[in-house]
Parts: C-alpha cells; structure tokens; sequence
C-alpha cells in the first residue's frame, strides 16, 4: 500500500514493471504511448460532446416556443378573435412545463414545485451515484472498475459539478476539469525530470536536488494559483491534486505509480485516474442536467420573463378596474406584496440569465433570445419602479381625504391605455423569449397602439382640467390621483421606449469562442488594480499561508510516540483547499467549517456502516448476492444527501459532503477494503486539524461582515445624499446616473448584514438584526422613491424641456426649497445615527454625538409634512394652462404632483426609520436620564 496517506491513496496501485509491460503491450504512435492518445481524445471528445448537446438542448428549446406561438396565433385566427387579442401572446396564464417527472413522480401541482423541483435533480444525481455503486457489483459493469478510476471519485466529481441549471453545470464542469488538467500536467513535468520522485536509484539524479525541485514547485504552483484569478472551483481541484501529487514526489516510501511523460501516460496512472474520472463526472453531470427534461437557466429566466409580464399587465389591470385610489387598505397591501413578488422574480431571471451564456455561448436563436431577455430584465427594473410610485399614490389615498371625480374623469382612457400597455408588454416578452422579430409589424401596430392611447389620454386629461376648476383649488388631496395617473402614464411609456428600442437598435454580435478564451486567458493575470489592493494582497497571502500550513503539518504529521496525524498525509492540505474558497468572511467560512467535519465525519460513518454490514451479512450467508441489497440503501442515502445539498437554505454544504463522503467509503467490494477503521479516524482528524487552521485564519485575517455591512451602508448614505442634491436650487441633475452604484451598494450591504448574525462576536454585541432590517428595507423603498422622482424630473431631450419647467416651477418655491433641505438633513441624520447604533459605538453610556442626534429626532419625529399647502399656493400660479402635452407624465400640473407625492413618500419613509431608531434601548435611557435630569 502506498506509505502517502490521501483519500485518493487507492490511484496508482500497480508495479513499475507492471506498467512497463503494459505500454510494451499497447504500443506507441508519434511518440506518446497507446494511452496518452486515448486520454486526450477523451478530453476532446467529452468537450465537443457536452457543448453540442447543450447548444441543440437549449436551442431546441427555445425554438419550440416559437412553434407553441404559430399554433396558439392559428387556434385565435380560426376563432375570429378581435384585433387585440390576435396581437396578444399571452392570452392565458403562461405555465412552465415542468416535465414529467416532476409533473407525475413527484406531483408538482400538489406538493409545490420547489419540492418537485430539487427532488427530481436529487432523482438524477442518486441514479448516477446508485450506477456507480453497481459497477463494484455487476461482472458486466466490471470494465468501469478495470480502467485506472475510481468510481467512488466520479460521484464526487458529479456532486461538485451538478447544480441546479445545465448553464452553472457547465460552468463547474470546465472549471473542474482544468482545475484537474493543470496539476496533472505538472505531475508529469515533476516525474518526467525525476522519474522516481526523492527515491535513490541508479538512473536518478541527486535526491537532494529532487527535494529542492518538489519544494520549489509546490510553491509557485500553489502561488501562481492562488494569485491569479482562477475560478475557485479551479482552485479547489488544483491545490488538492497539487498537495497529493507533491506529497507522494517528496516520500522515499510511496509506491504509486505515476506516469513520466506523455510517452509513458498509463490509464492506470494515478494522475492519469484523477483526470479520466473528473472527465466522466463532469459527462454525467451535464448530460443528467439535459436528460429526461433539460434543467436550463435560459428556460427558466424565459418563463420567468412570460410570468412577470403577465402579473406586471394583470396588475395595472386590476388597479384601474378597482379605481385606483378608491381601493380599500387591505387589497393595497396585496398589490404591494405582489409588486415585491414581481422584483423577487425579476432578480431571478437575471440570475439564470448570467448562468445562460454557459449554455447557448451566444450561438443560434438561444443566443438572441439570451441578449434580448437582458434588455427586458433591465427594462423590467424601470416598469417595476413605475408600479410601485403607483402602489405608494393608492397608500398615500388613504389619509387624505378624496374627491374621485379626476379619476372618473379619464377612467375610459385609462382603462384603454391598460390594454394597450398589455399588449406591448406581452409582445416584447414574446419576442425576447422566441429570440427572433419576426412580428415587427406587429410591435409597430402595437407602439402606434399605445402612442395614440398615451395622447388621448393626455387630451382628456387637459380638457378635463380647461372645464373644471383645479389649478384654481389646487391641494394636498389632489396628489394621489395626478400622481397615480402620471405613474401610469410613466410606466406605459417605459414599454414603448423599450419596444422602440428593440426595433431600432441591433442586437450586440455574439463573440467567437476563441475570442471568449482569449480574453478569459487575458485576465487571469491580477492587474494594477488588483496589486494596489489592500484586500487582494490580505486573501492572496491568507489562502497561500493557510493551505503551505497544512502541507507542512501533513508532511510532518503530530503525535509523539505513535503519530494520529501521519506523515507524509495530503488530507490536511486537501482538506483546506475545499475551504478557504467556500468561506470569505468569518460568519460564512465557520459555517461552511462546520458543515465540512458534519458531512465528512456522517458520510464517512455511514459508508462505513453500509459497507461493513453488507458484507458482513454475505459473509454470515456465504453468499456474495446478498451485498447487492444494499444498493437501494445507497439510491436512499445519495438522493437524501442531494435533495438536501440542494433544497435546504442552511445544510446545503453539509449535504454535499454526505454524498461525497458516503460515496467514498461504501464504494467498494467487499474483499477490496483496505483501510481499516483507525486510517478513518486519522483521516477524521487531519480534516478536523484543517478544519481548525482554517477557522482561525478566517478570524484573524477577514474583515467582520458587520463591518463591511455598515461600510457598505455609509457607502450608499453618501450616493444617496449625492443623488437627492439633484433636486437643489443650481445642483439640477441627473439621478439615474447614481442608480447603479445605489443598487450595488445596497445589495452588498443587505448580503453582508444577513449573514453579520452569525458571526463569532466577542465586543460590540448583539449584532441588531431586527434594526438592520428595518434600515435595509427603508434604504431600498427610499431608494424607490428617488428613483422614480428621478425618472419624473428627467426625460428624453425632447421633452426635457417640459420636464425641467415643472421642476422649476417647484424649485421657484422657497417653502418646497426649505422642505427639501430639512428632509434632507433630516434623512442624513437618521442614517448617521443607525450606523452608530449598528457600530455599537458606545462605551457605558451614550457617545455626546449619538446623545445630540437622538435629541433632534425626538423632536423631528413629531414633525409631519405641513409645507404642501403653501408649495402648492407658491406654484398654482406658474402652473401652464394652454396646451395639452403627449403624455400625462410630461403634462406640468402631473409632473409637479409626481414630485411633491414622490418627496412625501420619502419624508415617510425616513419616519419611519427615526421610528425604529426611537425604539432601540439606548433612547430609554436617554429618555429616563433627560427625565430624571428635568426633574
């Protein structure tokens, strides 16, 4: 048995001489033996096989729904359907159709399809894993265990590789494989100048020079592949077959075999194994992802894209059915929790769309319809922000008192810009979904559609207000109704920007895939940027120390007299190369560490306790066939371990490893067994001692996740501070050039907050989780409301005109002026105070800063908006009275109420943050001193 001790120590295990005779017997061609030939086509031909199938899997796909809609347009025809419903493709509810097994095995419609879901991919992994068990079984299957690989490492391959979309399969697939390929071909740069490793033999060279050439480099592979921007999955397979391949270099006493050179390559080579395996786990894996039913990330965002512009039309359509603003309290907080629903869908298919170029790589009709669900995504985000100004306009109704009679006014208009608004909607989520424009004639009829409705609507609108006397008494309780038709007006003319632009502008040439790798090549190396940066410099160094710790610990080993941590022992390094890139901050990488020794330590116990009464009862019956009854015990414990790792929020990476880890200690024949249960207790260990190094230097380097939450939140106070100064007197700008960095700044800060609570906190303690949701969840509807003032008070350069004037008009008002000052400090003020009541930033008794702080929101709570009545008395007289403009959005008397109900929305939004703020325990005491002090 080899003296280097590795999970992987079963690789390799045949006799120099043994492998002599077999390259005598295979023969060699151009130079490289009958094997090396064999493993390079297998490489080819595993890469060409995965990408065709996926491009014709996807492409088939999305093809068909192109058929679905010619059949659906012929059924609607023969109907004599009305104009409006000739043109919509969305007539019904759209449905994914989730396959059979799902629909049938597993009872979708009943059960949910979130259960159905991961158990048909925990289905497809445990049948793979349940054929691997049967080639240890089965003299027909025989020729799998006959190659050089171990059948027990392709489920480990298949656990690490399979996921929840085909496009992310393909993604850890190609990662997986060249993470395994660099450190093979480094073995035979290793073995081919010292083909016996550190061994004294008569044709070596000089051992010492050996050890010198395997220190040297191990070191630069592990910092070459640590500081260059590898995937992490990369990384994991590099350092793990690294650390081993090394380990068995530098021990006189290993007797593994391993191939010289491309000349000598054996499939029996125990790196020639490592990549033979990686290249069949990942096969399985990609093509379990495309068969029964193809789990697609492009298929998904594109139902995704049919369902959110069904619900976004459905939503417009019921708000006008329901007047709007006549709608009752408890039907408004539906709506917005559907609005929520809708974002949350959005924010998914996104996702899927960054894992779906993996799947189509820009070819055929999938491509297009992957560019053209982008730009509807993006589009989705401006119609959603439109949908909830219309949402705030109905909540905002109920604490005024209402005069229906504008809304009832220009209802018939309304409820015909509704239709309208459907219809472009449905179209253009059509179009991205089928990948192709083939009905541009339809998308122009439907533009003109809307155009006109948006101009009739206006029209009625300004006929309305000449025959009635609003700019006379124009009020507070007029707001909702001007705003929630000026954000209907805002959210129809989003479409039809959106639908212009798809039919004027081309689509993005989809790049070679040569191109792709060279570019992908290009940045490998780390930047200027990257080598100014104080955090990639920290993680570069931490990575490198912890995993050459470990290396050096293996190689050592720990003990006195009998050593529980052997010599010469890969596990440590092995171990720590699947963690240092699963944590990245300290409350993750303790989880992840967690997660790792339950998984391993249940994996290994159960492998070992199926193996061994296995053959324990054939054993006691002389008979061989009993074993195979426990093949329905491994079908169990694999889909278990699957349906966990990718069903549960909090296990996922514990169920990961039991499948890996029972995989690896129950695939086996009975007289195969060659580890005996002290090897597991001391592989046990090593991974534990890992497990602890890595921990601690997750501790000692990462920054805290509270932290990065509250940078990341002081981040976004100044971007937003900086985006509400557009609205100021000489400051007028642009808001939506702050949107993205808003966005990112926000998202990073809501991440890193979720997981601050699990964070080891030994000062500044307890980590305010309910405090934090509440300040994200205002920073995000805040946000919201400066979006769309934003989008209110900026257009297009024709009607920048009619926009900046009713800006002006409000500007012109020195009570608005006052107003938007105060709220803004204001707003500055209850964020400051949130991130010092986050910081923990007290030591006994309350800092003077935060003391003043809570004094001027205790007086500011108290504070409502009673500036509207003398705004709008300084503007009615500015307000433009002749002509009627295209849409309501860009009419002055809509606009300059979108702004005031926008601003409003956002002082209550801010009250409610100084609300919570008042809540925490610091106020009391601040309180009960200030009390006790007046006393």
């Amino acid at each position: 048995m080899p003296a280097t001790n590795s999970v992987h120590a079963d690789l390799g295990r045949l006799t120099r001489d043994h492998a002599a005779s077999k390259l005598e017997e295979g023969g060699w061609f151009l130079g490289a033996s009958r094997d090396f030939w064999i493993v390079l086509g297998s490489c080819v031909a595993a890469c060409l096989a995965c990408f065709f199938a996926s491009v014709a899997a996807v492409e088939l796909q999305t093809r068909r729904r192109g058929f679905q809609r010619v059949e659906e347009s012929s059924d609607s025809e023969s109907e004599a359907a009305s104009h409006s419903e000739l043109l919509d493709p969305l007539l019904e509810k759209p449905s994914a159709n989730p396959g059979f097994v799902q629909r049938v095995l597993f009872k979708a419609d009943f059960y949910g399809g979130s259960f159905a879901f991961n158990a048909d991919l925990a289905l497809r992994g445990s049948l793979v894993a349940l054929f691997c068990a049967a080639t240890y079984y089965f003299e027909w299957l025989s020729w799998w265990q006959e190659q050089g690989w171990e059948m027990s490492y392709v489920v480990v391959i298949l656990a690490f590789t399979f996921y929840l979309d085909l496009g992310t399969t393909n993604y850890l697939a190609w990662t997986g494989f060249y993470g395994t390929l660099l450190p093979v071909v480094n073995c035979w740069l290793m073995f081919g100048l010292f083909p016996d490793g550190v061994k004294v033999t008569v044709d070596q060279w000089d051992p010492d020079w050996a050890y010198i050439f395997g220190y040297v480099n191990f070191f630069l592979v592990v910092l070459i592949t640590v500081a260059f921007n590898f995937a992490t999955n990369a990384k994991m397979f590099a350092l793990s077959w690294q650390a081993y391949f090394t380990m068995c270099f530098i021990n006189p006493e290993d007797t593994t075999f391993f191939s010289r050179a491309p000349k000598d390559v054996l499939l029996k080579g125990a790196e020639t194994g490592a990549l033979m395996g990686t290249i069949w786990g990942c096969v399985f894996a990609v093509f379990i992802s495309i068969l029964p039913t193809c789990i697609s990330a492009l298929k998904m965002a594109q139902d995704a894209t049919l369902e959110v512009a069904w619900s976004q039309s459905k939503l417009i359509e019921h708000l006008v059915a329901l007047r709007g603003v006549s709608m009752d309290s408890q039907t408004s907080v539906v709506f917005a929790a559907e609005v929520r629903g809708v974002h949350q869908q959005i924010l998914k298919a996104k996702a899927w769309l960054d894992n779906s170029w993996w799947e189509c790589f820009g070819w055929g009709r999938a491509g297009r319809s992957r560019l053209m669900l982008i730009q509807i995504c993006d589009a989705f985000d401006v119609f959603n922000d439109w949908l909830e100004a219309i949402i705030m306009s109905v909540q905002h109704s109920e604490s005024v008192a209402m005069n229906h009679h504008i809304f009832e006014a220009v209802l018939p208009e309304l409820e015909e810009l509704a239709r309208a608004s459907k219809v472009c909607l449905h179209l253009s989520a059509y179009v991205a979904v089928s990948g192709c424009l083939d009905e541009s004639d339809a998308l122009c009829s439907a533009i003109e559609t809307l155009n006109g409705a948006q101009a009739r609507l206006a029209a009625r609108f300004r006929a309305h207000v000449s025959t009635s006397p609003l700019l006379q008494t124009f009020k507070p309780d007029h707001l909702p109704e001007l705003a929630l038709a000026a954000s209907m007006s805002g959210y129809s003319r989003a479409i039809a920007d959106h639908l212009s632009a798809l039919l004027e502008e081309d689509l993005p040439a989809s790049e070679s895939l040569l191109w792709t790798f060279l570019v992908g090549l290009r940045a490998l190396p780390p930047t200027r940027k990257d080598l100014r940066s104080t955090s990639y410099h920290r993680d570069t160094w931490k990575v490198f120390v912890t995993f050459v710790l470990c290396f050096v610990l293996g190689r050592v080993g720990l003990g006195s007299v009998k050593k529980f941590v052997p010599a010469y022992n890969a596990t440590p390094a092995g171990t720590v190369a699947y963690l240092i890139f699963q944590g990245g901050n300290e409350a993750a990488a303790l989880k992840k560490n967690t997660d790792r020794f339950l998984g391993v330590g249940l994996g290994t116990m159960l492998g070992q306790l199926t193996l061994g009464s296995s053959c324990a009862f054939a054993n006691y019956l002389q008979n061989a066939l009993i074993s195979q009854l426990s093949l329905p015990v491994y079908l169990f414990v694999e889909f278990a371990s699957f349906y966990c790792y990718f069903g549960s929020p909090n296990f996922s990476y514990c169920g990961l490893l039991v499948a890996c880890f029972f995989a690896e200690h129950a695939l086996a024949r009975c007289g195969d067994i060659t580890q005996d249960s002290l090897t597991n207790y001391r592989n046990l260990l090593s991974q534990l001692l890992a497990i602890v190094i890595a921990s601690l230097m997750d501790i000692l380097t990462d920054t805290s996740l509270s932290v990065r939450a509250t940078a990341d939140l002081g981040a976004f106070v100044l971007v937003f501070d900086n985006a509400l100064s557009c609205f100021e007197p000489g400051n007028v700008g642009d808001v939506q050039s702050f949107r993205a960095d808003g966005l990112a700044f926000l998202s990073s800060a809501r991440t890193n907050g979720q997981e601050a609570s699990r964070e080891p906190r030994f000062r500044r303690t307890p980590w305010r989780a309910d405090l934090w949701g509440n300040v994200m969840t205002v920073c995000s509807e805040a946000w919201q409301c400066l979006t769309i003032l934003g989008c209110t008070a900026t257009q297009s350069s024709q009607e920048q005109e009619v926009i900046q004037k009713a800006g002006h008009v409000l500007l012109s008002s020195h009570h608005f002026v006052q107003e938007l000052q105060a709220l803004k400090r204001r707003t500055q003020a209850a964020f400051d105070l949130a991130m010092n009541l986050m910081r923990q930033d007290f030591a006994g008794n309350i800092s003077p800063v935060t003391r003043e702080l809570q004094q001027q929101l205790v007086a500011s709570n108290r504070i409502q908006v009673t500036a509207a009545p003398d705004i709008l008395s300084d503007v009615r007289k500015r307000l433009a009275r002749e002509r009627a403009a295209p849409s309501l959005l860009d009419d002055e008397l809509c606009s300059v109420a979108m702004m005031l109900m926008m601003l409003e929305a956002l002082a209550i939004r801010v009250q409610r943050l100084e609300t919570a703020l008042l809540q925490q325990p610091e106020m009391w005491q601040l309180l009960s001193v200030d009390g006790m002090t007046g006393s």
